[in-house]
């Protein structure tokens, strides 16, 4: 096994680093002397040849290590099989040539090899709700894979400029960037010309002095690195990455390194200058979720492909025209994929990533859940205490105020387990004109669904018919939505403000998550947000846009047990926060035994009750339920929603599962998700193919 001793190649002997020392010829017998095997690029082959011969002849060089470096050579040639030459096939060579074994190989390449030359402890970046950012792409245009794995972590604006700029141009931009404090800057469209400084012009030297004066400055280099040596601003600069080349995958890893899905591991080939020598590199911690592939965390990609088929069959039967699944193993993203399209309409929109999902019942967990342990950690609410410790003017003096807020959480508060608020807003099946109105006014200023509007304080005849609904007889679990209209007004007395804007503000802004809130509509593009239900009975329309459950569109489509929405990547962010009790991105939201409690099922033993506090847990039985039958500790926790979702996380082996459809549309009565067990089946799946890594 020669070959293991390994090949040793110059660089490129025609570039002028020390061939401005050595004449052709003589630098490469100097080269060989040094070591080397192969010799890159000479300037004269045939002089190189003859100052070789007469090295040999003079004795400076020993044939044997001529020999012995041919031998290598012929050896690696062999265990390649170029020995045994036969031509490739044409067919499917693009393919061939980019096989997925090789993309995965230069992922991991890419990702060990980025380096972070300069960090005044601003990479990786944290506290996102305090930024504003902007992203510079220098020499490229348009919406790059840079900006693309930004855009995974952050709200940010972009910017693209040329990579020799005119003073307008750099003026423009400035007075563009003027309100942001954070400047990201990417350097493409580089070259291998060392006279030309590597593509890198002394007019964008000048715009990133100018921007590093005022605003914080990270750099991207996508080039090489020589070209470091002669910026002046590099001083100034809070930080700098060097990313080697302008390739998808560069640009899409140093975006996760920066925003800590990655660590920097990389070290400088070359040396820029005394600072920065050859070997330097600084090291960062991952924070954040990253993306990789399968076999980054040892998965086989093959043992996924079971997925694939059941969501094959899941479209077929008509269980729902598309979904979203993404699954991630100790905070690395290994499956996110969309299947199928918003409807069955075969001109209808193909799912994508970034798509928007009503998530139903998972607005508990991911808006109440979230706002309730806020409150509780500042010492606002008690779990022990009472309704009428709120909300006295509400319950009176009624069965309700002396409900425990815990019991409510737990669903054993002796709630009916629906109420159908909207039937009263109804008169002979249609729209009672003293409640609706068809467009939206000071008065009717609560958006119900297209062209229906309701007034405002219909709330308080919501929590009116709730009182005068009796509470069951029993206190077992019985799944209840009605607790969940007492905590959002909880939460708007508290904080004096809605849930939708408490939530936004105080969770999701601090996580940098800009595809999850409510009232969908203000937020974002119709064509992103797939339709629910056609519903016949109430709104008499295609819901698109609103929320999909009945009593939240009374409350203007904010609910405390519904009216959230989002993708697979922004609730897997707050699962994996919940899941590292309270801790992402370098941030602190909730201590730690905060969610340890919250998360934990206290009327097991008493109640035989398996809920969570505000969290639904595995099913105690193991037949049955949120999650699949054996795959979930009882340190799991998670919850589905009616319109055909699940979201589930789980401590003690590091896995975080986001599965998002429209299963109503068009009809909610189609339960057949339910009985052929899509999303559990694909949960088994994904939980198989990590216990075979680590097998």
């Amino acid at each position: 096994f020669v070959h293991r001793k390994g090949l040793v190649f110059t660089d490129a002997l025609n570039m002028r680093g020390v061939s401005a020392f050595y004449e052709p010829g003589k630098l490469d017998v100097q080269a060989l002397i040094a070591g080397n095997d192969i010799l890159l690029r000479p300037e004269n082959i045939p002089v190189a040849v003859e100052e070789i011969l007469a090295a040999i002849n003079e004795g400076i060089i020993k044939e044997e290590d001529i020999n012995n470096s041919v031998k290598k050579i012929l050896s690696m040639k062999a265990w390649l099989g170029l020995n045994k030459y036969h031509p490739l096939a044409k067919e499917n060579l693009d393919n061939d040539l980019h096989s997925y074994e090789a993309e995965f190989v230069n992922h991991e390449l890419y990702k060990n090899a980025l380096t972070i030359v300069k960090n005044k402890s601003i990479i990786p970046i944290t506290r996102l709700d305090t930024l504003k950012i902007a992203s510079i792409s220098i020499g490229e245009n348009g919406f790059n894979e840079f900006n693309n794995s930004i855009d995974r972590y952050c709200s940010f604006e972009q910017f693209n400029i040329s990579s020799k700029p005119s003073t307008e141009e750099i003026t423009q931009l400035l007075n563009q960037i003027n309100g942001h404090n954070l400047i990201i800057a990417s350097i493409h469209d580089m070259n291998q010309n060392p006279y030309q400084n590597f593509g890198l012009h002394p007019s964008i030297d000048n715009l990133l002095s100018k921007i590093a004066i005022k605003k914080k400055v990270i750099l991207n280099l996508l080039g090489n690195p020589y070209s470091l040596s002669k910026l002046k601003s590099l001083n100034q600069l809070d930080a700098v990455l060097v990313s080697y080349e302008d390739e998808p995958l560069s640009k899409e890893l140093s975006g996760q390194l920066i925003f800590g899905g990655i660590e920097a591991k990389g070290k400088l080939p070359v040396s820029i200058n005394d600072k920065y020598p050859a070997g330097h590199g600084l090291k960062t911690d991952k924070i954040r979720l990253s993306y990789v592939f399968p076999e980054s965390i040892g998965v086989n990609k093959k043992d996924l492909k079971q997925v694939e088929n059941i969501i094959a069959e899941a479209l077929r039967e008509g269980v729902f025209p598309g979904c979203q699944i993404l699954a991630a193993k100790d905070g690395q993203v290994f499956y996110q994929r969309s299947f199928g399209k918003h409807t069955y309409d075969a001109s209808s929109k193909n799912v994508d990533n970034n798509d928007i999902y009503d998530l139903a019942s998972i607005t508990k967990i991911a808006s109440s859940a979230a706002a309730i342990m806020k409150l509780y950690q500042e010492g606002n609410i008690h779990l022990d205490s009472t309704l009428k410790t709120y909300l006295p003017d509400i319950v009176n003096n009624s069965a309700y105020s002396d409900i425990i807020l815990k019991e409510m959480l737990t669903h054993q508060a002796r709630f009916t387990p629906w109420i159908p608020f909207h039937f009263r807003t109804l008169h002979k099946g249609q729209p009672r004109y003293d409640i609706y109105s068809i467009k939206k006014s000071d008065y009717f200023n609560k958006r119900v669904a297209e062209n229906m509007y309701i007034y405002s304080a219909y709330r308080d005849t919501v929590f009116q018919q709730i009182l005068q609904t009796a509470l069951l007889k029993e206190k077992k679990y019985k799944y209840s939505d009605v607790g969940y209209y007492f905590f959002n007004e909880i939460i708007q007395r508290i904080k004096n403000t809605s849930q939708d804007q408490y939530v936004e503000n105080e969770i999701y802004k601090r996580l940098g998550l800009k595809n999850i809130g409510y009232k969908p509509r203000e937020k974002w593009p119709l064509e992103r947000i797939t339709p629910t239900e056609d519903d016949k009975t109430f709104r008499k329309q295609l819901i698109h846009g609103d929320v999909h459950d009945q009593g939240a569109a009374l409350f203007g489509g904010v609910g405390g047990h519904a009216g959230l929405f989002s993708n697979t990547n922004d609730l897997a962010v707050l699962m994996q926060m919940y899941m590292q009790y309270g801790h992402y991105g370098g941030d602190t939201l909730y201590k730690k035994e905060v969610l340890e409690l919250f998360t934990s099922s206290p009327y097991l033993q008493s109640h035989r009750n398996r809920r969570g506090i505000a969290f639904d847990k595995p099913v105690i039985s193991g037949v049955g339920g949120p999650t699949c039958n054996y795959c979930s500790s009882n340190k799991s926790f998670g919850h589905s929603g009616f319109t055909g979702t699940l979201t589930w996380a789980d401590p003690e082996n590091g896995f975080v599962y986001v599965f998002l459809s429209n299963r109503v549309y068009p009809d909610a009565e189609n339960r057949k998700i339910l009985s052929l067990s899509i999303r559990t089946r694909v949960q088994k799946v994904l939980l198989d193919a990590i216990k075979n890594a680590d097998k």
